[in-house]
This record gives C-alpha cells, structure tokens and sequence, in this order.
C-alpha cells in the first residue's frame, strides 16, 4: 500500500502518554480520541479544487497524496488494531471514520490559489507574457499579443475571484503536427498539471460539466465538428459562473464556483458556424509554433497574477469586441446563402454606375429565379440578412423600405428585367 510505510518513527509510548495525559471525561470521547490517533500519525487536507481528501505520514514522504477507499480502509484496519483504542470502545464502523475525515479535522486548502498567491514577485522589467507571445507567429501578432495577455490575466482573476468566469476562448487554426494542442497543454505549470482537462464539455452531462469548478484550464476537442446547436451549448457553457450538482458519491448538491479557463485548436481556418456572433472565440491562424519553448510559465503568471493585482482591465470592452469579431470573420464557415449572394452580388455605393437596390426578400427572389434548389423562406431571407451585414452591403432607405445597394455580377435576362425588382431609384 502506498501509505503504510511510514510509522518506523513512531513512538508509541509518546503516543499513550499523550493520549492518558487528559481527564477522563475526555477520554471517554470517541472522536477526540481518534483524532488524537490520525493527527500523530497523519496530516489530512480537504482540496477546495477537486473535492478529494488529501493526506500524508508524518513519517514517510512529505507530498500529500488522495485518500483511496484502500487508503481509508488501512486506517480503520490500524485503529480497529489499536487496543488502547478498543479498550475505550472506539465505534467500529467505517462511516464513522469517514465522517470524522469528512469534517473540519481535515484542513481546507484551494491549490489553485496557494499556486498564484506563492509566486514570486513579477520585476516589471521583463515581459514574460510577451515573451510567451512571440513563440507562436500568428496572421496577426499583435493583436494575439494583448488579447493572450487579457487572456490569461482573466484565468487567474477565476481562480481568485468566485464570480469573475473568463468568458473567452483561445483558439488556434493551423495545419495538423505543427503543435497546437502541446502549446497550449504547456501554458499550465508542471504542479497544477493535474487540474487540466482535454476533451468535450457536455452541458447535460455533470460529469464533464465538474470540469468547470475542478479544472484551471480546460482544453476543447472537437471543437472544429460543433454543429450550431452545440457551438451555443458551448457558450452558454463558456460563461456560467457556477455550477450546482451533487459529486460522485456525495451526499448533497453543491454550488461549486467555476474556475476553468477554456482553450483549443483546430485545422480548418473557417470553423465557426454560429452566425449570431463570435465575440467568446479569440481566434488566431498560427503560421509557426515553438511548442518545446523555454518561457519559465511561473514568470508568465507571477506577470498574469501582479497586473490582476494592479486592477488590469481583462475583459473586452464594445470597441475591442468589434475588433475582435472583424478579426475573426475569415474563421466564419459560410452558409448556402452567403456563397450564393457572393455569386450574384457586390456591395455597392448609391453613387456607383449601375448601383440597384434590392430588398432582402428581392435579394432571395433574385437567387432563386437563377437556382432552383434555392427556396425563399423565413430562414433563407435571414441568413442573407446577416450574409449581407457580415460582408458590407450599405444599406439604404428606398420608399419606406430597407434596400441594400448591389451591383449585378450576371447579366439580367429580359424576364428578370421585366419584373422591375431592383431598378435603379
């Protein structure tokens, strides 16, 4: 067994002398007794973080270790073995052990934030963050720069702060082996590495969604075969600030306060499918990556953790989303709509040599006299609606009516014309 080597240093006699040493009204007390039992030989510690209990000899090796059923049944077998114990008629029952372990005896500790709150001081000379930065060349260098920087300075302010969630994604396009998924499993430090989680959050599942409080970073598969149902799962997902269920083998629900920061990678540059907006995703086509980088992580953060310190702005404000989402619209996937009305159209200005105005529902009418898979409907219209906000068609009142001005890539033929849709005004 792991744990029971450890008892060599034991002095046993020190041990009864202590444990007689009170009144006898205490020890008749099962439970002091046995804590006085466990504390001599162990330290216990309940991890905020996982839920687990943690506990190591006072003997034997100094690194705290999850409390096992084998681990805890060797515990009851040690002190159903202690006669002093038995004499005082110490309760046999495992639940009572695992009672006491559950309770404040065992010491509360959030590793998570022990990590940040221990780091050494950032020095303010170097920028370990830029540094970080400048092992990925990405089409745009430095806007990756300040929003990784915002980036990980929101993932420490979810670890401090129970109601502040990073509500962004860092995600990565790329062609397949260049080191994506290994840049970003590598942004976490060698002693949290057991708080990372690589797979698919599902919001009906509360075995994946634990990963939101249990987890400092969660690292997204899949991510490119979302469909737009689950894309809107992940957002809604992606911004809950806590999460209220009961863990495996627990007794009651909890509210357990979200923690996680989200990342992935993907190969395909246009995988974003939701066309309601992208303002979670910071999306970045990563041309090099030098995933097997130097850059001390412990600098990185002490940096991350001393700018939350200094009240550093880590969410996006109105003027940075927009940015944001004009960066990322060479990721969107584009519907049927959207390649159709580029067919046929080009954004125009009212002033320009052969400018026509057409209405959305004149827009649809229009593809599908030319296509006759294309049907005109109340999605259909809709999708070319944000098709033509998304690629710059001016709108433009014309007789009470929004028309956008466009200019016709095809020739009109005499029955098109005759309909009068779109004429000049």
């Amino acid at each position: 067994m792991r744990s029971i080597k450890h008892n060599e240093g034991l002095d046993d006699t020190s041990y009864y002398s202590n444990l007689y040493s009170k009144g006898s009204a205490d020890f008749e007390n099962p439970v002091e007794l046995v804590e006085q039992f466990l504390s001599l030989r162990y330290e216990f510690r309940h991890n905020l973080v996982s839920g687990q209990l943690e506990f190591r000899s006072r003997y034997g090796s100094k690194m705290f270790i999850p409390l096992r059923d084998r681990d805890e049944n060797e515990l009851w077998r040690e002190i159903q073995k202690d006669r002093k114990l038995q004499e005082a008629k110490v309760p046999n029952s495992s639940t009572f052990l695992r009672t006491i372990l559950q309770s404040g005896f065992s010491k509360e500790y959030d590793p998570l934030k022990e990590y940040f709150m221990e780091l050494p001081q950032w020095d303010q000379k170097r920028d370990h963050i830029a540094a970080l930065a400048s092992t990925v060349e990405t089409d745009n260098d430095k806007l990756f720069h300040r929003f990784l920087e915002k980036w990980l300075v929101a993932m420490v302010a979810s670890v401090l702060e129970e109601k502040t969630v990073n509500q962004t994604v860092l995600v990565f396009s790329g062609k397949q082996g260049i080191g994506k998924t290994s840049w970003i499993l590598n942004l976490v430090p060698k002693k949290l590495r057991d708080y990372v989680f690589s797979g698919t959050i599902n919001p009906n599942n509360k075995d994946t969604l634990v990963y939101l409080s249990t987890c400092l970073l969660i690292n997204l598969d899949e991510l490119e075969n979302m469909n737009n149902t689950e894309i809107g799962a992940l957002k809604e997902t992606i911004t809950k600030p806590q999460i209220k269920l009961r863990r495996p083998y627990g007794r009651n629900a909890e509210d357990m306060p979200r923690r996680a920061s989200f990342a992935g990678s993907v190969n395909s540059n246009q995988f974003l499918n939701d066309s309601t907006g992208s303002r979670r995703f910071l999306c970045f086509e990563a041309k090099a990556i030098d995933y097997k980088h130097k850059v001390n992580m412990e600098l990185v953060f002490a940096q991350a953790y001393a700018l939350y310190l200094q009240g550093y702005k880590h969410w996006l404000d109105q003027e940075e989303i927009a940015e944001l989402e004009a960066n990322n619209s060479k990721f969107q996937r584009t519907t049927v709509e959207e390649d159709l009305l580029l067919d046929f159209f080009e954004p125009a200005k009212a002033e320009d040599d052969g400018c026509m105005f057409y209405s959305t529902t004149q827009l649809a009418d229009h593809i599908a006299s030319k296509v006759s898979s294309f049907s005109v409907n109340n999605s259909s219209t809709q999708k070319l609606g944000k098709a033509l906000r998304k690629n710059g068609f001016k709108p433009y009142k014309r007789d009470g009516i929004q028309k956008y001005a466009v200019l016709l890539k095809q020739v009109e033929t005499k029955g098109d014309a005759d309909t009068g849709v779109g004429k000049a005004a």
